[in-house]
């Protein structure tokens, strides 16, 4: 629909409406993990916004444009983008602008792992929001604001913000928002000793990610339900989730992400076992994906979980030195494992 759009506004030369239409396929691209076509994107709006004078050009490179750059982990381009949009938008005036830039802000810190700094940006702008008359629970401030100060041990203001996150989040109906919030109502419970209904949590926010494609938050809830496992000290348990959110992450290209993922790996020590040949379950899960299966046709089709799918994949990556799909047949038939068979024909077998 938006490229259709766009092919309507650069007929009629209508570079206003078709700037809006680049901010909007940005939003698009990065909800469905195409990070680095989100960027290219990005650039071009930002680039047309400016010869165009946009009035709002600032607002979406400080809220969009950054966003994207900090989730791919180009710490230092997002940082510049997002204080040139706030700088833009506080000179308009633009009040919801300006608390979505620091958002993006004070997410960047949290994925830096500067929890202190993250909750300098973020304590305070749910509250902001909704006194601005912005309630809307897919903003990603009211999730990096309620994780961030349960790092911060601000449980009792971490609870305040859950609740309306997820009141609102049910109102809407939002699969993304009500993913989010159960994820962090897992690490407020694990905060406060309440193990089984932190993992109850994780578990509910990763079957609603089941039914949606935001694949991002399906490392984040993966990456959480890692930590809280070697915390409980489950540390087989703990490893499949951190390398599953590993996987994710990597194929994302979610740097900062990525090295969260590695860093709790490495804190739980040990080799996994089983070495370096893939089992029969993680052959067959690979020959799929390689044939072009996605992990729901591949879970349908041998019968198991999509979040095992991932597991096992997560597994032939790591085995076979790879980071993601791509490549995965040639490494296959490098490794010995029977070539993939094509879509159509794995259809007929």
């Amino acid at each position: 629909m938006f490229t259709a759009m766009e092919g309507e506004t650069l007929a009629r030369g209508d570079e206003q409406t078709r700037t809006h239409i680049l901010w909007y396929q940005c939003i698009l691209e990065w909800l469905g993990g195409n990070w680095h076509v989100a960027l290219e994107l990005a650039n071009e709006g930002c680039a047309l916004g400016e010869q165009m004078v946009f009035a709002n050009n600032g607002g979406w490179k400080g809220r969009v444009k950054a966003l994207i750059e900090t989730d791919l982990g180009l710490a230092e381009q997002a940082r510049a983008s997002a204080e040139e949009g706030l700088a833009e938008t506080r000179a308009l005036g633009n009040d919801v602008f300006v608390l979505l830039s620091l958002g993006v802000l004070g997410r960047l810190e949290l994925a830096l792992g500067n929890v202190q700094a993250a909750g300098e940006y973020l304590s305070d702008l749910p509250a902001r929001l909704l006194s601005s008359g912005l309630s809307d629970p897919t903003q990603t401030i009211w999730a990096d604001a309620i994780e961030t100060l349960i790092a911060l041990g601000e449980v009792e203001q971490a609870r305040g913000y859950l609740d309306t996150y997820e009141q609102n989040s049910r109102r809407v109906e939002s699969g993304w928002a009500l993913a989010c919030a159960a994820r962090c109502r897992g690490l407020l419970a694990a905060a406060e000793g309440n193990v089984e209904p932190a993992f109850e949590a994780f578990e509910a926010s990763l079957l609603e990610l089941d039914r949606t494609p935001y694949v991002f938050e399906r490392g984040r809830t993966l990456l959480s339900l890692g930590v809280v496992r070697r915390q409980a000290m489950q540390k087989k348990a703990a490893r499949e989730a951190l390398e599953q959110a590993l996987a994710v992450f990597e194929e994302l290209d979610a740097r900062l992400w990525a090295d969260k993922a590695r860093q709790e790996l490495a804190r739980i020590g040990g080799r996994r076992a089983g070495g370096d040949e893939l089992t029969e379950s993680e052959s067959r899960v690979a020959e799929l994906a390689a044939a072009g299966r996605s992990n729901k046709e591949i879970a349908a089709e041998l019968f198991m979980g999509v979040s095992t799918v991932e597991a096992h994949l997560s597994h032939v990556y790591r085995k076979l030195g790879i980071r993601s799909r791509a490549g995965l047949g040639g490494r296959l038939a490098t490794a010995g494992v029977a070539a993939p068979k094509s879509v159509d024909e794995a259809g007929q077998s």
